[in-house]
């Protein structure tokens, strides 16, 4: 995560290379009245200041600055954002094909396997938009290993912002 100082309001940012027009505002947590700079950037896992200067504060001091409510909501939001990205990236490949396990996927793939009989296939659109027929057997595995993916993203968030 990056504390980011802009327009004299301290945000933080869930992803190291986020930019600043990736900000997202709804991540505000504090007014600086003295930020002189318009972007400047400090890491607090470093300390490092990676653009211009943060009014002369060390990372424990710009911190300190932020209440500790302010930074545990700015830190779930955050946690939100990288477990929202990770979910809407989750696939599974199975046989050589490549599905998407999205949480939107994931009522498709029920739909699909209550219709199918055991040794039965279907027509799938793959992540490449590709149409390939494939069996009960790959839909059920794809569907079951994304549901685990899917659960390990949200036992990861929870994980993050319980610390």
């Amino acid at each position: 995560m990056k504390v980011v100082i802009k327009d004299n309001k301290v945000f933080a940012t869930h992803s190291d290379d986020q930019d600043l027009t990736g900000l997202y505002v709804g991540m505000e947590c504090l007014i600086v009245p003295d930020a002189t700079k318009p972007e400047q950037v400090i890491d607090p896992e470093t300390g490092i200041v990676e653009r211009g200067s943060v009014m002369g504060l060390t990372k424990s001091e710009l911190l300190a600055l932020l209440s500790s409510d302010e930074m545990k909501e700015a830190e779930v939001k955050a946690s939100a954002l990288k477990r929202d990205d990770a979910l809407a990236a989750n696939e599974v490949t199975v046989s050589g094909n490549t599905f998407q396990t999205r949480p939107g996927d994931m009522g498709n793939f029920q739909l699909k396997l209550s219709e199918l009989q055991a040794e039965e296939t279907t027509r799938w659109k793959l992540k490449d938009n590709s149409v390939v027929v494939v069996s009960r057997e790959d839909l059920e595995t794809a569907y079951t290993i994304g549901i685990a993916q899917g659960n390990a993203i949200w036992d990861a968030h929870f994980d993050e912002i319980e610390a």
